[in-house]
């Protein structure tokens, strides 16, 4: 199965969200929304590197807003394998999957998270 995020699109006015929803805050249309799989690349409009960590994540690590085609921001933990001075605003990132942890049945935890492309 290939890992997308998956947003809603308005059959009114054509506006695409995520997370999906259920009314139109664009044009205020209601149950008229459809399924849409969102871009798996984007752009690095903004970051920040946390030296402090927090529950669930150890310093330091970096977080930024991706812009892709489709006119969405979103907030996403970015996968740094090098130095943080890879990073550049403006680059293109590529929406990755990764594995948390398993659950007692062994079933893995998936979350997303935006890497740069080499």
């Amino acid at each position: 199965m290939e890992f997308v995020l998956t947003g809603s699109k308005c059959k009114s006015c054509g506006k695409i969200f995520f997370p999906k929803k259920r009314v139109c805050t664009n044009c205020l249309s209601i149950d008229n929304m459809e399924s849409e799989n969102l871009s798996k690349r984007g752009k690095l409009i903004s970051y920040t590197i946390n030296y402090v960590g927090t529950p669930g994540f150890d310093p330091p690590y970096a977080f930024g807003y991706i812009e892709l085609p489709e006119g969405i921001w979103l907030y996403s933990e970015l996968i740094v394998k090098g130095s943080f001075d890879e990073l550049k605003l403006g680059m293109d990132v590529n929406l990755a999957e990764v594995e948390t942890q398993k659950d007692k049945y062994g079933e893995a935890y998936l979350k997303w998270k935006f890497e740069p492309l080499s």
